[in-house]
């Protein structure tokens, strides 16, 4: 049995009902975010230390994201979570699951080390904010993830400030866009990106991760 379709038969025994999600050569639960080495493709799920918390994983409504410029010599990759991100786990839990935008975004930062990149992540609910967290990331960002929200379907300031930005970009959704309601089948923002991830849940952040890191090493 494939590795990814035995992590969907595991529950974490931390926290006895995580679901486990697969992150580059280990497993991590995607509610308490233990850690499960996988050798000679089994699992061990003795539980490891929990990660400790990530600082400066949200921006406040109030805030602008300030992203420094990076150094180009490093492969660093940007995820910009858009509005209302910050409500997961507790918004329609049915429709976008019930991990935490710190679950996930501490479950990218353990895949990005698997991968030997650095991760910077962002979120906003304001439209401008988001424009300026996107054109930062021609400082030396080698890919952008990102998911735009209900502006995925609205803003023409977002695509435009995509289509200025020439590294590689991967548009994400937890849900299957296409599956629901009428405007929420148009992304806007989608011509200006290198490809869209949709309907996975938590995994498509860690799917536009791994497309995100591989166009970036495409293009060095």
């Amino acid at each position: 049995m494939d590795i990814s379709e035995l992590a969907k038969l595991l529950r974490c025994p931390s926290c006895e009902d995580g679901p486990i999600l697969v992150a580059g050569d280990h497993l991590v639960c995607a509610k308490c975010a233990r850690e499960y080495p996988v050798r000679d493709g089994i699992p061990d799920m003795l539980p490891q230390e929990a990660p400790e918390t990530v600082e400066g994983l949200g921006v406040a409504p109030e805030q602008t994201p300030e992203i420094e410029p990076l150094d180009q010599q490093e492969l660093k990759i940007l995820v910009i979570h858009g509005p209302n991100l910050n409500m997961l786990g507790v918004r329609e839990p049915d429709i976008y699951g019930a991990v935490t935008l710190e679950r996930i975004d501490d479950i990218l930062q353990h895949e990005a080390r698997a991968l030997g990149v650095r991760l910077t992540t962002v979120q906003s609910n304001h439209e401008g904010d988001i424009v300026t967290a996107v054109q930062s990331a021609a400082d030396g960002y080698a890919g952008l993830v990102i998911n735009p929200g209900a502006y995925t379907h609205t803003s023409i300031a977002i695509r435009d400030a995509l289509a200025a930005v020439r590294c590689p970009k991967v548009e994400v959704h937890l849900s299957n866009i296409h599956a629901r309601e009428e405007f929420r089948k148009i992304s806007v923002t989608g011509g200006a990106v290198s490809g869209i991830i949709s309907g996975f849940g938590a995994d498509s952040y860690l799917l536009g991760l791994q497309a995100a890191v591989r166009l970036a090493r495409k293009a060095k």
